[in-house]
């Protein structure tokens, strides 16, 4: 066994300890999810010193770079003699250039053995996550940030079908799939509505004898209207306006 593999082990079995003992079996008593929460903090509380270390490293390098540069310029032609003047001022000014590198080495062993523990952590169904925020696509968009992939009257899950869509066709086949993007259910309920919304506007232009316009909506959307109303009698349509602000008119015929 390697001494890398045996600092990962022991890592992984502590950040496993602290873990149980934030839990909700432990003495903290913390719902697993809050438990991750508190363990990751307490990683980046005991880190913190390598990264200013780190920090301070770069800092020092990045205030020598106009002389380090200077000499670069200066024995461009001869490699061998610019790694010695280098080197020489390193000496001098007392710079490591690896100084910057190793305190993120060090913090390496410690991420890898947290990765380790959190992929095995003993999540439980019951946990509540809500309070991540987390969107739920198998659940209808009302609320949290589901709102905000599908965007007003679809706006913005159009964008991402067309840029989805864009994608594919530059991948250069002969003839690409079709690409739909789709978040809870989302298009289903927008054609249902859509239907719904053209069969009442033919009614009412069959029993007004006025022409209906609808709300302006998308090429797609308008689409739906026109062949769902193609072959009902005693209406036409027509898309009248400009995008983004397109709609279609339902006239009675006759």
């Amino acid at each position: 066994m390697t001494l890398a593999v045996i600092v990962l082990d022991q890592l992984e079995n502590i950040l496993r300890r602290v873990l149980e003992w934030l839990g909700p079996h432990g003495a903290i008593g913390l719902p697993w999810a809050w438990a991750i929460v508190a363990l990751t903090v307490i990683v980046r509380i005991l880190i913190v010193p390598l990264t200013v270390k780190q920090i301070h490293s770069m800092q020092n390098l990045q205030r020598f770079a106009p002389q380090m540069k200077e000499i670069q310029q200066k024995y461009k032609g001869d490699k061998q003699k610019q790694n010695e003047e280098l080197m020489k001022f390193y000496r001098e000014h007392k710079i490591n250039p690896a100084a910057s590198c190793l305190p993120m080495l060090a913090q390496l062993p410690v991420f890898i053995s947290l990765y380790l523990v959190l992929k095995h952590a003993p999540y439980q169904h019951a946990d509540d996550l809500g309070w991540l925020g987390l969107i739920n696509l198998k659940a209808h968009a009302t609320t949290g940030w589901g709102p905000l992939l599908i965007g007003k009257r679809g706006k913005t899950i159009d964008a991402i079908q067309y840029i989805v869509g864009a994608a594919v066709a530059s991948a250069g086949d002969d003839a690409p799939p079709r690409v739909s993007v789709d978040a809870a259910g989302y298009r289903d309920r927008r054609e249902s509505r859509l239907v719904d919304q053209a069969e009442r506007s033919a009614a009412q232009a069959i029993r007004t004898g006025d022409a209906v316009r609808l709300e302006p909506m998308s090429s797609t959307e308008r689409k739906i209207v026109h062949l769902h109303l193609k072959d009902v009698d005693g209406v036409e349509t027509h898309s009248e306006g400009d995008e983004p602000n397109r709609y279609v008119v339902v006239s009675p015929v006759g």
